[in-house]
């Protein structure tokens, strides 16, 4: 997990236990690694079949984003 020492301060932030456990950080970063890669080939295919560009722009993104109010 390259980001489990951030994470697991996080939830310690948000008001989770003191010192959560590392098995908890690894599965939020598996989880959010899982939804940006979603959201980037969601992405891509918004840049290629709306604008019909091979190139990903942040535009793309927050194409995406706004149209997935879960996100």
């Amino acid at each position: 997990a390259r980001y489990s020492t951030e994470i697991q301060a996080m939830m310690f932030t948000f008001g989770d236990v003191r010192t959560p456990l590392p098995a908890s950080a690894q599965l939020i970063e598996q989880i959010v690694k899982k939804q940006l890669i979603e959201m980037i080939i969601m992405a891509a295919h918004v840049a290629q079949d709306i604008r019909g560009a091979r190139i990903l722009l942040p535009e793309d993104i927050l194409f995406v984003v706004r149209r997935d109010p879960v996100r």
